[in-house]
């Protein structure tokens, strides 16, 4: 076996001294064949999580009225959790709430010794899995009678800036799909073609060899 290997290993050798520019252009089309799929596999994979993160990003904040029972809100934070458009729903109690108002102004400590827990309300938060989802979410939630009113955050700004944003991510995202499948489908194609005429090249410079094997 290791013979027929060193044979075999010895005739490519061989045949590529014989014809060493054959060999090295089916070698660069096939190398820049590869570089070109691998990198587009990149870009489209990065986008795609790119856009992923943006569209789960945004938190929509149910901020509930002073009177609500922890029932209630028990109630409602299983009806939230319980909606496959809906993930990590957490709820925030008043204390909770002052504690993040701290932590924002730690740079101004008279800012949080000025306030009291009973000026924030308590809050359920919670994320969407598709950016798409969140408008028909809170108004339905915004419906909810122990809901005094619903807030929606996004590091990107407003919701509509977050929309357009995410949109043109879908956007970019299509046109790698789609300019980059097309770029890949003719560049294997050329690939093909070269290998093709490189072999049909060395069949009829080496066919006085194959018709003597034919004879024997």
């Amino acid at each position: 076996m290791k013979k027929m290997s060193n044979i075999h290993i010895k005739t490519a050798v061989s045949n590529i001294r014989r014809s060493p520019f054959q060999a090295i252009a089916a070698a660069f089309v096939l190398s820049l064949t590869f570089f070109v799929v691998t990198t587009l596999a990149i870009l489209v994979y990065s986008s795609n999580k790119i856009l992923y993160y943006f569209e789960t990003r945004p938190q929509i904040i149910a901020f509930l009225k002073d009177s609500v029972t922890s029932e209630s809100v028990s109630a409602l934070q299983e009806k939230l959790a319980g909606d496959v458009r809906i993930k990590d729903v957490n709820y925030v109690s008043k204390e909770e709430a002052l504690g993040i108002y701290k932590k924002a102004t730690a740079d101004n400590p008279l800012l949080s010794e000025l306030v009291s827990p009973t000026i924030f309300p308590a809050s359920l938060e919670f994320s969407v899995k598709e950016l798409s989802f969140a408008k028909d979410i809170i108004e339905e939630v915004k419906k909810d009678p122990i809901v005094d009113q619903v807030g929606f955050t996004a590091s990107l700004g407003p919701e509509n800036t977050l929309q357009d944003t995410v949109e043109r991510l879908k956007t970019i995202v299509w046109y790698l799909k789609i300019g980059g499948g097309a770029f890949v489908l003719v560049l294997t194609a050329s690939s093909f073609l070269v290998l093709l005429v490189i072999v049909s090249m060395r069949l009829t410079t080496r066919r006085e060899e194959i018709e003597i094997l034919d004879l024997v």
